[in-house]
């Protein structure tokens, strides 16, 4: 009798070039996860201004991206390498129930902190004055734990019977959940790991967007009664010197206004203090939508075309269709720390310190931690990188900026010459914390 049954094709591309198109596709998306996520690890690590509450889960979100370059996008190119030059060639028991775990265990820590970013900023803006007792270091670290045993277990259960892990020749080679295999378990992981996360993320938005828009009101409203005031004369200045320094831009600024009501003086104190806290909730709300935004774009056409051929024949899933949204899903991990670098001012400096280096002599003399700070003067002065002195051979001499308007005669040094320097030399050291650029410092 014979065998009329048919082997799956041991092709699955058209030709050689569509095959290193594809192999170039995801070489690219591995390459640009594991150096963007590396460098928002390393920049967070070497900047304790980034070491916030929100930034632990930013890193965990780092994290998940760089093991899916490391890991995930590796074993497709081997297996789309196998599948393409051996014949009829079948994806390892073992190491598909391996990289389908991991793979499906990333997308849920994924989906997880983002949700926990999402109510990290839902209790910073709506409530800030809970959130410093509320989402302390410690709980949020607690909170990152339970998402990855909450992953885990989750990843798990298709090991043990609930649930299934399948190869699938027919599509692009690589281990899929079979969501056919266990309804129960496909909609338990649908209702708990994806649309609680969802729903939590739109209900965070939604009451972020009213305060925000609220507290946007109220700061002009304030700022339009400064004016108005100004204008009218009724605001005096607190004191008499107006003085104007340049030592730190981020000094409360208070304007006092007396108005005769009841007999009594009524003083207002505005801060820019206050405002630019708000200004700055608003734009890590941008960075953060921008960023769920790009998961759910990325992911969401790899879901619905999944779940929709969840009752057909796996043929009749159209391969570029397949390949387009597999590619698109797994770009996520490295559109993540490209997003935060542009939107993210603080990012944005630490990525630029940690790689700036200025070569003299092709000998590098300055790198993230070797800093120097020189002030012009007219004498040479020796400047110290690490543990070693380099005769700078600049003239160096700080002069003291000092704008003064007042009635009398005043003046008022910057912080960098407090302490008694030498007429001849004048160096002082650089500490971590500051994160303007030092008149005289040496820059690319």
């Amino acid at each position: 009798m014979l065998n009329t049954s048919q082997e799956p094709p041991c092709v699955l591309y058209t030709n050689v070039e569509t095959l290193w198109l594809e192999l170039f596709a995801i070489s690219t998306i591995m390459l640009l996860a594991i150096v963007g996520n590396a460098l928002m690890c390393a920049a967070v690590y070497r900047t304790p201004k980034l070491r916030t509450v929100t930034n632990i889960f930013t890193i965990n979100l780092a994290v998940t991206d760089f093991s899916v370059g490391t890991f995930v996008l590796p074993l497709w190119i081997y297996s789309t390498v196998m599948s393409a030059y051996v014949c009829n060639w079948e994806y390892p028991h073992w190491l598909c129930q391996i990289a389908v775990f991991v793979t499906e265990m990333l997308l849920l820590v994924s989906i997880a902190t983002l949700a926990g970013i999402s109510l990290d900023r839902y209790l910073s803006i709506c409530h800030p004055l809970r959130y410093p007792m509320e989402m302390t270091h410690h709980r949020v670290i607690y909170c990152v734990l339970y998402i990855w045993i909450q992953s885990i277990i989750l990843a798990s259960t298709p090991l043990y019977g609930w649930g299934k892990y399948s190869f699938r020749p027919q599509t692009i080679p690589i281990c899929n959940p079979n969501w056919r295999h266990s309804i129960s378990y496909s909609a338990f992981l649908i209702i708990w790991a994806i649309l609680i996360p969802l729903g939590a993320m739109l209900f965070s938005y939604f009451r972020i967007i009213q305060v925000a828009r609220r507290q946007a009101r109220r700061i002009a409203a304030i700022q339009a009664q400064i004016t108005q005031d100004c204008d009218t004369g009724e605001s005096t200045s607190a004191g008499q010197n107006d003085m104007e320094t340049e030592t730190n831009t981020n000094k409360t600024r208070r304007f006092q206004f007396f108005k005769s009501k009841n007999g009594r003086k009524k003083e207002t104190n505005v801060t820019a203090k206050k405002m630019n806290a708000v200004t700055k909730n608003l734009k890590t709300l941008k960075t953060v939508f921008i960023v769920v935004g790009a998961f759910f774009i990325c992911w969401g056409p790899y879901v619905v075309l999944n779940f929709w051929f969840v009752n057909y024949d796996d043929a009749k899933v159209p391969y570029i269709a397949d390949l387009l949204t597999t590619l698109l899903a797994f770009s996520n991990s490295a559109v993540n720390p490209y997003v935060f670098t542009l939107l993210n001012r603080d990012f944005r400096y630490a990525m630029r310190r940690m790689t700036k280096k200025c070569c003299c002599g092709g000998l590098c003399i300055f790198s993230y931690r070797d800093r120097i700070g020189t002030i012009n003067s007219n004498k040479p002065v020796v400047a110290t990188i690490g543990d070693r002195s380099i005769d700078s051979g600049v003239e160096a001499d700080h002069q003291t900026r000092t704008k003064t308007r007042s009635r009398g005669t005043s003046t008022h040094t910057t912080g960098l010459n407090k302490r008694p320097t030498s007429p001849r030399k004048n160096v002082f050291p650089v500490t971590p914390e500051q994160d303007e650029i030092i008149p005289g410092q040496a820059t690319e």
